[in-house]
């Protein structure tokens, strides 16, 4: 399988209490990548149904950019930054069930699990603003996001065989 991915992810932050502060932050990535994908179909039933077993592997690269800001009753912060050296890497299987509805147009539908873990490195800049003094200071913030991510998936699609 062959694999172009664009991510854009946003959060707002509102403080519960009393307090005046807040932030929202942004994250665009782009990736690409690429992986084996594997299916054998293990027993034909009435009505051009087949079940099958399936295994899959995939993993990719790419850069992003991230923005936000923040404030307080104090301040006021503006960032900005890069997301750079992305891999990422996944590995599943799952049952599933083709309905061939003419000889070479199927349906699945699968139930399987799935593993995904994703490294970046992220580089911001934050240039902070004192309200009461309009004293900006600057800072960087420099750090590695390793996580990992499992569960139960379920599967829904449509496939064209090339031959039949």
């Amino acid at each position: 399988s062959v694999s172009l991915n664009t991510s854009h992810v946003s959060t707002t932050t509102l403080n519960a209490n009393s307090t005046v502060t807040g932030g929202t932050t942004s994250t665009t990535t782009t990736t690409f990548g690429f992986g084996p994908y594997l299916r054998y179909y293990v027993l034909g039933i009435p009505g051009n149904n087949w079940f099958y077993l399936q295994a899959n592997g995939a993993m990719s690269s790419g850069t992003g950019t991230s923005s936000g800001n923040s404030y307080t009753s104090t301040t006021f912060s503006n960032t900005s930054g890069k997301v750079s050296r992305i891999f990422n890497w996944n590995t599943g299987a799952s049952l599933g069930l083709t309905h061939l509805f003419y000889r070479r147009i199927g349906m699945d539908l699968a139930l399987g699990y799935n593993y995904s873990h994703s490294k970046n490195y992220n580089v911001n800049n934050t240039f902070t603003t004192n309200k009461g003094s309009g004293n900006i200071t600057a800072s960087t913030n420099n750090y590695a996001l390793n996580t990992g991510t499992n569960g139960v998936t379920l599967g829904f699609g449509f496939h064209w065989f090339l031959k039949g």
